[in-house]
């Protein structure tokens, strides 16, 4: 008798998130230089984003250190049955 075994892919991604920022300035260079200023100190970290459609990418190993990027897991397993890790080539 065949009995149903459940699995789920975890990937690993790049993707591009959108941050929208109001800036209050006399001019668009003023403003410019404030919202330049406030990604390069950090200031918008803490400021919700957006992901945008359509630019996901999945990664590949080598992209990734040579780590895998995709990892397959039975649903009751914490460890990979599966990854596409490359194989060393050892002489």
């Amino acid at each position: 008798m065949k009995t149903d075994f459940c699995f789920h892919l975890d990937q690993k991604v790049t993707t591009w998130m959108r941050t929208h920022l109001a800036i209050r300035a006399e001019s668009y260079e003023e403003a410019k230089a404030e919202a330049i200023r406030m990604v390069v100190d950090g200031e918008i970290d803490e400021i919700p984003w957006d992901e945008i459609d359509g630019v996901k990418e999945v990664i590949k190993p080598h992209e990734n250190e040579g780590q895998p990027t995709q990892e397959l897991f039975h649903s009751d397993g914490f460890d990979p049955a599966w990854d596409n890790k490359p194989i060393s080539k050892t002489l």
